[in-house]
């Protein structure tokens, strides 16, 4: 089965509403960086039917997003039966907002939130983009379109609310998957088993979100009754 195919049917299957039954015993909290993020993932689980329950700025510096990452997990209270899933998506142009930290030390950073993740939920999972979500939406448009869309203002892109449907009319997300080399990827766990980072790849083109979709739906369909860590 090719990827845009794949693609397809994950989506039909949510669009379905596949996995009902699981849907209902699992609240998918979204934690992204800033309001772009957050306007593109708030019409896209509307449009695609995706089982997110809320979607949550926690700032791209990475000690305070850990901090404001823990503060959100406290405060989350659910449903009687129904466990939180923390998914996060972050960038990773860490020299820039990060004060021009090494990368051994940005590594060990990236590692902090990772771990705390694994450690709380075998569900839990973090997506990382190099250099920005701005990237990942550029490789999105189709060839012909890009040079039209590279002459969009970038402030006017952050502060869009249509952003998603935008960049959908212009590409697709199969666009993306077949321009990043999953190879380059810092962080990858496409199951709910815990995944080692690659800090050689910290500074590569890449972005997991190329699957966030596919993951979603993996939580979707996976036994509701499975033991995992949820503190």
């Amino acid at each position: 089965m090719g990827r845009g195919e794949k693609q397809k049917n994950i989506k039909d299957s949510l669009k379905k509403g596949k996995g009902k039954a699981e849907v209902s015993k699992k609240e998918i909290h979204l934690l992204v960086e800033g309001k772009t993020e957050e306007s593109f993932f708030k019409v896209m689980k509307d449009i695609e039917k995706i089982n997110i329950k809320k979607i949550i700025i926690v700032g791209g510096v990475y000690e305070p997003a850990l901090k404001n990452i823990k503060n959100i997990k406290k405060k989350m209270t659910g449903s009687k039966g129904k466990q939180n899933i923390i998914l996060v998506v972050l960038d990773l142009d860490n020299e820039e907002k990060n004060d021009g930290m090494t990368e051994e030390k940005l590594n060990e950073k990236l590692k902090n939130i990772i771990n705390y993740l694994e450690d709380d939920n075998d569900y839990n999972n973090i997506f990382f983009t190099y250099k920005n979500f701005e990237t990942f939406l550029a490789k999105c448009i189709d060839e012909e379109k890009i040079g039209k869309w590279n002459n969009i203002d970038t402030k006017k892109i952050k502060s869009d609310p249509m952003i998603y449907s935008k960049v959908m009319r212009n590409g697709t997300i199969e666009n993306a998957e077949k321009s990043f080399n999953e190879n380059n990827l810092y962080y990858k766990k496409k199951d709910f088993e815990k995944a080692k980072p690659k800090k050689e790849n910290i500074s590569k083109i890449q972005s997991g979100l190329t699957y966030i979709v596919e993951y979603i739906e993996k939580i979707n369909e996976s036994n509701s009754n499975e033991v995992v860590k949820n503190r």
